[in-house]
């Protein structure tokens, strides 16, 4: 197995990190067209009201980006440990490629 080529449940671990962080982009575009709008129909004062912005984003985007963060360090923690087994001999570079030509058949 090369040093480069990461594992399937690395990759899937990336895939689902960049889409909660564009989930992430999602729920903040969301909550500031909701707060221009209370703006603009309600006459909605932000500075007097920064506490309640504030909250209210955090309360959108907060937990998907966290989790997108903890599942790209779990990827991450993934590859290195699997690089480490490798290192000590513990890890049989060959049992995943023979699991992957099992699989296909």
């Amino acid at each position: 197995m090369n040093k480069g080529k990461l594992s399937g449940i690395t990759i899937f671990m990336y895939g689902l990190s960049i889409l909660l962080l564009l989930f992430t982009i999602y729920r903040l575009y969301g909550a500031m067209t909701y707060i221009s709008s209370l703006v603009t129909e309600q006459s909605f004062v932000i500075s007097e009201n920064i506490r309640d912005v504030i909250s209210y984003y955090y309360e959108q985007c907060a937990s998907p980006f966290l989790f997108s963060v903890i599942i790209y360090v779990l990827g991450e923690m993934n590859e290195k440990l699997k690089h480490l087994l490798l290192k000590k001999g513990q890890l049989n570079p060959e049992s995943e490629l023979n699991n992957e030509q099992s699989s296909l058949k």
